[in-house]
């Protein structure tokens, strides 16, 4: 329920800057400062359903709605020139940039 209060980061926040990072830490101590009582355990639980969302299931849908042989009305390919395609992330905690996001 609480990661569904979190907004993402802006746009032009690029997305493995720290940047996107204090945008999450902030959201999540105003959810705190707002009366919300959340512990450490909820805070890493937290953390683990921002990193699913963001990082898997916003992606997923986007690649179901423009797979990669996607193309426009004029016959390009939908994923192409400055738009790349993303890539799903497995969550995996052997890996410290994950680990790193849901310590931050």
């Amino acid at each position: 329920f609480f990661f569904l209060m979190i907004r993402r980061p802006p746009r032009s926040t690029q997305s493995r800057s720290s940047a996107a990072s204090d945008v999450y830490k902030r959201q999540v101590r105003k959810l705190c400062e707002a009366g919300m009582k959340i512990d450490f355990r909820g805070c890493i639980a937290l953390a683990r359903k921002m990193f699913q969302e963001n990082f898997h299931n916003q992606i997923a849908q986007l690649l179901h709605s423009f797979p990669a042989d996607h193309r426009t009305e004029n016959g390009i390919l939908f994923w192409s020139g400055p738009k790349r395609q993303p890539q799903i992330i497995e969550f995996d905690h052997n890996d410290d940039t994950h680990l790193d996001f849901i310590v931050s």
